[in-house]
């Protein structure tokens, strides 16, 4: 019961960390045909890693700390963020993983409470087989997931406090274990040990295809000891837990010391290897066995690596070709098959402890993997030990803070975990088919990041971003303005679609990729957004939904000229001659700029309109017409002539705009808007006079205006009187004269 509640216990803070994963969506995603690799932030699920196993190219498998307990977590790292699929909880520390060989199918964890679990991971989610406490006071030394005619086996090799070693065997599809031990019990079916022997060590039998490796139930190895010699039994336990059988048993010449044992062969073997590592005289041995019934050893090679090594792994292929054997100390020594022997070929040195091998079926050149606890190496054979990752100077991928990794049996997904996050690296096996060599840093995605901007920040906060290419497609959730895109492909063309939190906002898109050779960025594209490149950031600016709206534009003295409209200080038309022109418009508060187009600045004042566009609308802008000095003198001769009247009328409305009388200057000076004016001056003692000025500047004008008829009249009566007068006068003095001369002629004649 104690441990359910902490089964429960552990469950509950696991969702927990579910919940507060970021919310996305994911979609499956295409084939990438090139290396990469990306980073997976681990630090909001809390999971303090422990192992790490890769389960398909598209999901890891991460076995740790979880939220005060531990547990095992599936992880969907084909998009940038992990997605949790499932979970598991544990009851003790993990301390052993294995799988079911290649392709997995299944997975068996051992924990420091003596608990066997099985697990099935498909399609993401978890299916447990097995779990059970074998008891708390084992340690777990080996575990095998073997394949049966009825499913999957459990093997495992526990000591006790005592130093004593067990075998339990159980089935993932029946209750009930089969026991091999030097004190079985009766509690439980056992297969006997060779009468007065001691069980040290077991080795389920690898078999290696073309494109696959398993582990054969049928073929069990049980090492014990009888009489200072070791006795190797063969067993099928198809049948466990109900029952075993009995193959083989034979007395073999290796020394008592032996440990690591590991049986293995090629499908296209007759025979099979025997591997063992001998740590108190310092050797490898690796003895062929040309049959099972009976159990006949051809050859045993020696091979000395020091005191107190030993061995991690070994594997082969199908051909039986190469034999790999691992040491602890993370050399990797390779033998060639010569005859009946097998022939030391070549050692690479990783320079740290070996964690795991894995051999890689059906690739050219012999490839396996190292897994150490520095890094992951991937090496070929042939045509001579060529290691496909290199990083500086180290021997091995790796990271900071490195803590476990792991890598599918064809190379297509590479993990390196830290305690915050997990390194992926996708199609490694291309690098091998291309005779690549690849570092961490040239196949590794680029960060950028995407500023965003709007009037109000409510108008993109709480929206959401799409991004998609061939790798697949997730969201983010915008909370600021902004966002962060981690494991961006150089080469690989992006699409962000952007997803309004509110009506009048446009949702829009662009595309972009990222240079191979520099990082920089270029855009693709855009549509409903307004969006740029500052560095290693992208600028992206919202739009709005726009209205039909129709501008007029009022001119009381009648339209005309040439226009150029401005929306918030931004061109949006031009050669603007007519009245009325029909635009659209972005939602939100705008000022609306007319301003006359050059060559008619002398026509308008520009003019500003504030306005704010929530649907369609008018918009009605009143030009102002620039004004003049206008300066009128008015004379006769060049005389000033002082109050006549002077009339201002527009020629294009026919209103008048001005009246005046000059002063004693004969003048008057006003100001008024750009037009052809009608001048009319009129005096009641000149003849009216009418004269046109276009005022498109400042200007002074003259106007000559005539006397009158009466005028002139008047003004030279006086003379007039003078001389008729005079006229009279000499009349008179005539007519006096003519009398006078007449009466002198009569006096003459008498």
């Amino acid at each position: 019961m104690v441990f359910r509640d902490i089964q429960c216990l552990i469950s509950i803070l696991l969702l927990a960390c579910l919940i507060l994963l970021p919310q996305i969506q994911q979609v499956a995603s295409a084939e990438v045909s090139r290396v990469y690799a990306y980073r997976e932030d681990l630090s909001t699920l809390g999971v303090q890693v422990s192992f790490v196993k890769a389960i398909d190219s598209s999901r890891v498998l991460v076995v740790g700390a979880v939220g005060g307990g531990y547990g095992v977590v599936v992880l969907n790292v084909d998009s940038p963020t992990p997605q949790v699929e499932d979970i598991y909880p544990l009851t003790g520390a993990p301390v052993y993983i294995t799988t079911d060989g290649y392709p997995a199918s299944r997975l068996a964890i051992g924990t420091t409470s003596g608990e066997v679990v099985v697990l099935s991971v498909e399609g993401g989610r978890i299916t447990r087989y097995i779990s059970t406490i074998l008891g708390s006071d084992f340690n777990i030394v080996k575990l095998y997931l073997a394949k049966s005619v009825r499913g999957y086996l459990v093997i495992a090799l526990l000591e006790d406090p005592r130093g004593l070693r067990h075998v339990y065997v159980l089935d993932e599809a029946t209750t009930g274990i089969l026991k091999i031990s030097p004190i079985p019990g009766n509690a439980t079916p056992t297969c006997p040990l060779p009468e007065g022997s001691t069980l040290i060590d077991v080795g389920v039998m690898g078999v290696y295809g073309d494109n696959t490796y398993y582990w054969d139930a049928s073929s069990v190895a049980i090492a014990s000891i009888r009489n200072e010699t070791v006795v190797l039994s063969i067993l099928d336990l198809s049948n466990a837990p109900y029952s075993c059988t009995v193959r083989s048993v034979g007395e073999t010449p290796f020394s008592k010391s032996i440990r690591d044992l590991t049986t293995l062969r090629g499908e296209r073997e007759l025979g099979f290897e025997i591997v063992f590592a001998d740590p108190e005289n310092g050797f490898v041995g690796i003895a062929t066995a040309s049959s099972i019934l009976p159990l006949v050893v051809s050859s045993i090679v020696y091979d000395y690596v020091g005191l107190g090594v030993g061995i991690r792994g070994a594997g082969t292929y199908s051909d039986g070709r190469y034999l790999i054997v691992g040491l602890l100390d993370g050399r990797i020594r390779v033998y060639t098959l010569r005859g009946v022997n097998y022939n030391l070929k070549h050692i690479y040195q990783l320079g740290s402890n070996l964690l795991n091998l894995i051999i890689v079926p059906g690739m050219r050149n012999y490839t396996y993997i190292a897994i150490t606890a520095s890094g992951v190496q991937a090496i070929s054979i042939e045509p001579y030990p060529t290691p496909v990752f290199r990083d500086l100077g180290s021997l091995y991928l790796t990271i900071p803070n490195y803590i476990h990794g792991d890598a599918l049996g064809d190379l297509k997904l590479v993990v390196l975990s830290e305690s915050r996050g997990l390194i992926v690296v996708k199609n490694a096996y291309l690098s091998i088919s291309n005779g690549q060599k690849i570092t961490l840093d040239s196949v590794m995605t680029k960060s950028i990041g995407i500023r965003l901007s709007a009037p109000s920040p409510s108008e993109y906060m709480g929206g959401r971003l799409i991004i998609s290419s061939i790798m697949g497609s997730y969201g983010v959730e915008i909370t600021s303005g902004f966002i962060r895109l981690d494991n961006i492909l150089p080469g690989v063309e992006y699409s962000v679609e952007f997803k309004s939190p509110i009506p009048h906002v446009m949702n829009g898109s662009f595309k972009f990729i990222v240079s191979e050779k520099d990082s920089s960025i270029t855009v693709l594209s855009y549509e409903n957004l307004i969006v740029g490149v500052e560095g290693s950031n992208i600028l992206m600016a919202v739009k709005y939904i726009e209205y039909p709206v129709n501008i007029t534009l009022i001119d009381p003295y009648g339209f005309r000229g040439v226009f150029e409209i401005y929306l918030d200080g931004v061109k949006i038309l031009d050669n603007v001659n007519t009245s009325r022109v029909s635009i659209r418009l972005p939602h939100g508060a705008h000022i609306v700029r007319v301003t006359p187009a050059p060559g008619y600045e002398n026509i308008y004042e520009p003019r500003e309109v504030n306005t704010t566009i929530t649907s369609s609308t008018n918009i009605q802008v009143s030009l102002q017409r620039k004004t003049y000095r206008l300066r009128i003198l008015v004379t006769e001769y060049g005389t000033p002539v002082q109050n006549v009247q002077l009339e201002l009328y527009n020629v294009e409305t026919g209103r008048l705009e001005y009246v005046a009388t000059t002063f004693e200057d004969g003048s008057i000076e006003t100001k008024l808007p750009y037009g052809v004016y009608r001048v009319v001056a009129s005096h009641p003692q000149y003849n009216r006079l009418e004269s046109i000025v276009t005022l498109d500047r400042d200007i002074n004008t003259l106007l000559e205006i005539t006397p009158t008829i009466q005028t002139l009249i008047a003004r030279f009566s006086p003379l007039i009187g003078l001389a008729i007068a005079i006229v009279v006068v000499v009349i008179v003095v005539m007519r006096i004269r003519k009398a006078i001369m007449k009466r002198l002629a009569a006096e003459e004649a008498f």
